[in-house]
């Protein structure tokens, strides 16, 4: 597979012509010429192989079957995207019809991809070439595809960069000199431009949209959260209160400062018999965390087993360096699947604490305290925020990514904008208040449950993931 896709990249880049764009400005990219290899395939691939299994199929009949053959991760099958999208009003939630036109609810919108880009913390790699030359041969499909008669919007391309992260902050405080204050977002810039100097060397075409998480926390994200706790679908763990019991009134909100935890407990339960939590999970993984309790040697066994690499796998987004901290609140969340939507961080920790203080740059504002969003969160409210700026043109039906951030990354994307849509009355029409999951309120909504099963909607019904790039048996990766 790996001399295949080295095949491919090398055609592609004796046909393109070096991109030479203005990084701050990011300008819609010229349309390549390429050529497209057509070949079938019923066969499903094995988990972290790569998606590119040849692929375009396109129709002389009809310009509405037009469209790429790809292994959809959500569906776990090859599935046809179409080039454009038929906007349908019935799927809207009553909140977005009342201020769409009906002149776009009868058109066709394009379609718009999303994909996650680099947390940049460090210089990029091969493993990280290997993602982004793979999709930017999706993509020059899509774009050729589109060119040969469809007459939607051509698609957008959206890519986001994790400048707001653990890693960034720890490594700027690694590089800062003695009694300087560690720049977290300036170390990110300087990599983020590394990063798009080696994109542009392989040759790789340029985003039609670059979102930044530094850019919109506290205008997207930040009510993002707030929407989800409205929901009854989030709670807090008091920062001052690290014993309070789990079934405390944590989410009552008020002045109360700490961080935010997505409670998926709440989640299935609002939304019994629609969704369901774990998207994305490969079983075998599944079956491991769901099996995690609440007992404290299970939890210390579960972080003494994790290497560097693997710490994200708490699901919580926490930083397991600061082990007492993590423990507290791995033993203080209602459930162990619950990750954490918003981080406090007090710009002047307690005497008492053994954190170092937050860095300003990366110190932000909430109703719970300074501190910064959580990882899972970021791309899903990016989303939502676009989603809503280009709403009259396209519509999110593709989101991409490496295969390592399916699980918990996507899985846990999905269930917040499913949380989100739900308190926000989308999603089928149903809606969440916090009491939703009392006796009376099931018996009252028993009789709805089927009708908006039906009616549900898949937030972003198409996922595809990258495999791993891997020489001599071991995989690519920083470490």
């Amino acid at each position: 597979k790996i001399m295949v896709l080295r095949r491919q990249c090398q055609s592609i880049l004796l046909r393109s012509t070096v991109l030479r764009n203005n990084r701050r400005n990011l300008p819609l990219p010229l349309l390549q010429h390429v050529n497209i290899q057509r070949s079938k395939s019923n066969a499903t691939p094995e988990e972290g192989t790569s998606t590119i299994v040849g692929t375009a199929k396109t129709s002389s009949t009809t310009t509405d079957n037009v469209g790429m053959t790809i292994y959809d991760s959500l569906s776990a099958s090859y599935q046809i995207l179409p080039q454009h999208h038929k906007h349908d009003k019935s799927n809207e939630s009553s909140s977005s019809s009342s201020s769409s036109s009906s002149s776009s609810s009868s058109s066709s919108k394009g379609t718009a991809w999303y994909v996650c880009g680099p947390t940049v913390y460090d210089s990029s790699h091969l493993g990280h070439a290997r993602t982004y030359v793979s999709l930017d041969i999706l993509r020059r499909v899509s774009l050729r595809l589109h060119r040969d008669g469809v007459s939607s919007p051509r698609p957008l391309y959206v890519m986001n960069i994790t400048d707001v992260d653990d890693k960034i902050i720890r490594r700027s405080m690694e590089i800062v000199s003695d009694g300087d204050e560690a720049d977290p977002i300036a170390l990110a810039r300087f990599y983020e431009r590394e990063f798009w100097q080696d994109l542009e060397c392989l040759h790789v075409l340029p985003p039609d949209v670059v979102c930044r998480v530094s850019e919109h926390v506290e205008e997207t994200i930040v009510p993002y959260i707030e929407k989800i706790m409205e929901g009854g679908m989030a709670y807090i763990i008091p920062e001052n209160e690290m014993r309070q019991s789990p079934s405390g009134d944590g989410n009552e909100g008020g002045n109360v400062e700490g961080s935010v935890y997505f409670d998926v407990r709440a989640f299935e339960c609002i939304t019994e018999g629609k969704t369901r939590y774990g998207k994305l999970a490969p079983d075998v993984v599944a079956s491991d965390f769901f099996s995690w309790t609440d007992n404290g040697a299970n939890v210390n066994n579960h972080i003494d087993g994790l290497d560097e690499n693997q710490s994200d796998i708490t699901n919580d987004g926490e930083n397991l360096g600061e082990r007492d901290n993590s423990l507290q609140i791995l033993r203080q969340k209602r459930d162990p699947r619950d990750f954490c939507l918003w981080k406090y961080r007090p710009r002047n920790p307690h005497p008492s604490s053994s954190s170092p203080p937050e860095p300003l740059s990366v110190s932000y504002p909430s109703p719970w305290g300074t501190g910064r969003p959580g990882w899972h969160v970021e791309c899903s409210a990016m989303i939502e925020r676009l989603s809503r700026d280009f709403e009259t043109t396209h519509e999110f039906r593709i989101h991409a990514g490496g295969v390592d951030l399916k699980f918990p990354h996507h899985a846990n994307e999905i269930a917040q904008a499913e949380a989100f849509g739900v308190a926000n009355g989308g999603f089928g029409g149903a809606s969440a208040s916090a009491g939703a999951c009392d006796d009376q309120s099931k018996s009252e909504s028993e009789s709805e449950t089927e009708s908006q099963a039906k009616r549900w909607k898949e937030w972003i019904p198409h996922w595809v993931h990258t495999g791993h790039l891997y020489v001599r048996g071991r995989k690519m990766s920083k470490s």
